[in-house]
């Protein structure tokens, strides 16, 4: 690769990923373009490919798509972002007030872009033509960008935002731009976004800020060692066997795949041809080859452990089937007393072997602090690995804190560690009560949960003091059984990023999980296979030296420079930046982390019978108070296992098959209720009517 084009944030993505790793050693220019462009990328893209150059570009695909050309060489002192720079070849800029007129330097405006590459107009819509293409008194051609812009003396073109991106609050007109490369001029910061939002009420500025990444990965020390890993021949005849006969090959029976169901189908599909268990004929029709797995006899424990979750797979072939169907939720098997990847986890004996050297070494840990022993783990899931490992360190003053994105699964947690604490850690951000705050991190295979693989290592740092230890386990392969367990609730890896996702496995090496939390300001990272098995030991700890983000730092270096109707009411530490579909930082994602329901004075109590039904379910289930009967019930603490236990209750209770789907399509309880009286209603008018027939 020679050449890069993207918008910002995709460069920022490579040079994760290319941190250390010397990928990038015939690359000789980057244009970037599309959105703001953070301080730091040039310089961050010159460490890591010291040929490269880099190049900012801008303009409006209304005007031959770039018009203005940047290359950067070094950051100016005064510099809040990386100027559009000037004009291409045959090509022009003004800045306009709204007047018309043309803005003397420093004066903010709306560019206007002229030139040979300016557009006839917009095809069939002359009414749009005529706002956006305008001619001056000499009858030269312009495009109004809805860009705002300014003119340095030297004649620099410094860009400012959009026109429709301000945002006017309390009379104020606010550029956000402003106010992010505000934020971004801190050290410790990596890169910033702010939105409108609302609290308790009232229109006021959100910031989300991301910490800044480790410049360079040279602190680590990278040792994974090979290790012996296990043989998966006898499991991976089973699970041959199972999936044929899952999927119908050998009874021939033809299932409807949903469209979400898919990329399991394929994943499924995929793994049989690679084993070579489907053979295609000549109408591209695949066919079982009709080979079994063959069961040996006696069987070691190894093999009866494979053998008793083959077992609770064929047991549940119709479930199976019903959710490559699109007729059940996958989560379901979250449930399940042998298939929940919980129980799977816990009762694998290298994790098991695992606990006793992480309770040695965390009883030692204890010992040299010589005080409590502050434990944060990560992802904890329902507290299973936690009873456990504090029952192997009884006598040893630890306060224990277990975290997991699921409120349904803190709530179990909650009362299995007694005297401990379990609290919810929705994904996207991490609060200011839980920075800085640890001596170790437990991630109990739990980092690759995360779509982007460095947030799981970004929030770890985010957690631990300086010097702070991580004892983390990942596996570095996916075994055969898990196409009927995290490959089936994950539905194929479709929510994670591209190189999981394309690879159909959510497993990355040691040395890459290395590197990632390098970045994160790890060092002294070490990974090993434990036992003969595919789990990793990997630890870390958190450099004495690495930089810490805090909120209240960030408001005070505001307040310095901006005036106080620019001051964010709220900042959130952002462990990843959320980005759209096309790589762009996505502002709605920010709103939903920070949202809260409030209700204020008009709030509307449950009043008909089916929304006091409902009302009464998701008390019972969520433990709290239903004020609203316009609340929804992902807004209240609602996540997908407790959504799968309400649909439960309604097809039992009521009769009525109302799926996942369904709640997101009618988010709120008084539309819920209104659905499901809808659904009993026509039920009674069919039962009427077969009666009078």
């Amino acid at each position: 690769m020679t050449i890069w084009n993207s918008v910002p944030v995709l460069l920022e993505m490579l040079l994760n990923v290319a941190e250390g790793r010397e990928m990038l050693p015939g690359l000789r220019l980057a244009l970037i373009s599309g959105d703001w462009i953070g301080l730091n990328l040039p310089g961050w893209l010159k460490r890591i490919a010291p040929e490269c150059r880099f190049a900012a570009l801008g303009g409006a695909t209304e005007a031959a798509v770039w018009s203005n050309l940047y290359e950067v060489e070094e950051i100016g002192p005064d510099w809040k972002s990386i100027p559009y720079g000037y004009p291409l070849t045959n090509q022009s800029y003004r800045v306009v007030d709204s007047q018309g007129r043309d803005c003397p330097d420093w004066v903010a405006g709306e560019l206007w872009i002229g030139g040979r590459g300016v557009a006839l107009g917009y095809c069939g819509d002359p009414e749009k033509t005529a706002e956006k293409f305008v001619s001056d008194e000499r009858g030269k051609r312009w495009y109004r960008t809805g860009d705002i812009g300014r003119y340095w003396p030297d004649g620099t073109l410094e860009f400012l935002g959009r026109q429709d991106q301000q945002i006017k609050i309390r009379g104020h007109r606010i550029e956000p731009g402003e106010i992010e490369a505000a934020l971004c001029s801190d050290p410790t910061v990596g890169g910033a976004i702010v939105v409108k939002g609302n609290e308790k009420g009232r229109e006021t500025l959100i910031a989300g800020v991301v910490p800044v990444l480790c410049p360079a990965s040279g602190m680590l020390f990278d040792m994974c060692s090979a290790g012996i890993l296990p043989d998966t021949n006898f499991e991976s005849e089973v699970v041959e066997s199972i999936l044929t006969d899952l999927l119908g090959f050998r009874e021939q029976i033809n299932l409807s795949i949903s469209d979400a169901a898919k990329p399991l189908y394929n994943l499924w599909i995929s793994w049989l041809k690679g084993r070579g268990r489907l053979i295609e004929d000549n109408d591209g029709k695949l066919h079982s080859s009709g080979i079994s797995a063959c069961i040996p006899e006696p069987v070691n424990d190894e093999q009866k452990r494979i053998i008793d979750i083959a077992n609770a797979v064929i047991r549940r072939t119709g479930d199976y089937r019903n959710i490559l169907c699109g007729e059940l939720d996958a989560r379901i098997l979250l449930d399940d007393p042998i298939l929940a990847p919980e129980i799977l986890m816990n009762n694998d004996p290298d994790i098991i072997r695992l606990q006793s050297i992480w309770a040695s070494i965390l009883r030692e840990r204890a010992r040299l602090l010589g005080r409590t022993l502050n434990i944060a783990e990560l992802g904890g899931r329902s507290g299973v690995f936690a009873e456990r490992l504090l029952g192997l360190l009884a006598g040893v003053d630890v306060n224990y804190t277990l975290l997991d994105a699921s409120s349904t699964l803190v709530n179990s947690a909650s009362q299995r560690l007694t005297g401990h604490s379990a609290k919810q850690l929705p994904p996207g951000s991490v609060p200011d009560t839980l920075l800085y705050q640890f001596d170790v991190v437990l991630c109990v295979n739990s980092l690759h949960r995360y779509p982007e693989p460095q947030e799981g290592a970004v929030v770890a740092s985010l957690l631990l003091k300086h010097g702070g230890l991580l004892l983390a386990t990942e596996f570095s392969h996916l075994s055969p059984l898990a196409l009927f367990t995290s490959a089936v609730l994950e539905m194929g890896y479709t929510d994670f990023d591209t190189e999981r996702r394309q690879a159909g496995s959510p497993t990355l090496s040691g040395s890459r999980w290395c590197k990632l939390l390098g970045a994160a300001w790890f060092d002294k990272c070490t990974s090993h296979y434990v036992g003969r098995s595919f789990l990793m030991d990997i630890e870390a700890v958190r450099a004495s030296d690495s930089p810490e983000i805090h909120s209240l730092n960030l408001f005070q270096k505001l307040r310095i420079g901006l005036p106080e109707f620019m001051i964010p009411g709220k900042i959130v530490i952002l462990p990843v930046m959320p980005l759209s579909s096309n790589g762009k930082r996505d502002g709605s994602v920010l709103r939903q982390i920070t949202s809260s329901y409030s209700p204020g004075n008009s709030f509307v109590p449950p009043e008909s019978e089916m929304e006091l039904w409902v009302a009464e379910i998701w008390e019972t289930l969520l433990d709290t108070e239903i004020l609203d009967k316009k609340q929804g019930f992902f807004d209240i603490g609602g996540d997908s296992l407790m959504a799968t236990r309400f649909l439960a209750q309604v097809r039992q209770i009521l009769g009525v098959d109302m799926s996942m789907s369904q709640l997101f399509m009618y988010p709120t309880l008084n539309l819920v209720a209104e659905h499901l009286q809808n659904i009993l209603s026509e039920q009674c008018k069919q039962d009427d009517d077969e009666g009078k027939i």
